[in-house]
């Protein structure tokens, strides 16, 4: 997308910003009248509007757990472990809400650690009514300081159904 006008600049930052936060999708003409979306789909980057999002390495996840700051972003859709991944010297903290559903496939997501005081603290933070958790296997220390009162190598507080994990 061109803007030509610098004093429109701003607006038109400022109106896609207000877009992307409300979960509606920018579209633009290009130079030659057709039109662009935004983004590509199809990465956990830009799964915003994807139902399936595929997880293939840490930085997969560690978007993924940002994503899930809000507590409705991963409501509705499956996310898809495609393999074995390691956390080891990155700085995945936890998902914090989830609320979809996880098709682990048997594989491993080694080297978590969550030390610090927060509560609920596990892979998941908070599993919604909604989420489903199948098929994970999680290794890693999860040793919360503080009043860190609820804990849980998948979930930290789970209220939806986890199976095979």
């Amino acid at each position: 997308m061109k803007i030509r006008n610098k004093e429109m600049r701003i607006p038109v930052l400022l109106l896609v910003l207000i877009l992307s936060l409300t979960g509606i999708e920018p579209v633009f003409a290009s130079e030659n009248g057709a039109a662009e979306t935004s983004a590509d789909e199809g990465t956990a980057e830009t799964a915003e509007n994807a139902e399936t999002v595929y997880i293939n390495t840490a930085e997969d996840l560690l978007s993924l757990a940002d994503h899930c700051r809000l507590d409705t972003w991963s409501q509705g859709k499956t996310v898809v472990l495609q393999a074995d991944i390691s956390l080891a010297g990155t700085e995945f903290w936890q998902i914090p809400s989830f609320g979809g559903v996880f098709e682990g496939n048997g594989f491993t997501i080694s080297g978590l650690k969550i030390d610090g005081s927060v509560s609920p603290a596990g892979f998941c933070g908070y599993v919604q009514e909604t989420a489903q958790i199948n098929n994970l296997n999680i290794s890693g220390d999860i040793v919360p300081s503080g009043d860190g009162e609820t804990a849980g190598g998948i979930a930290g507080e789970n209220y939806g159904r986890l199976s095979g994990c």
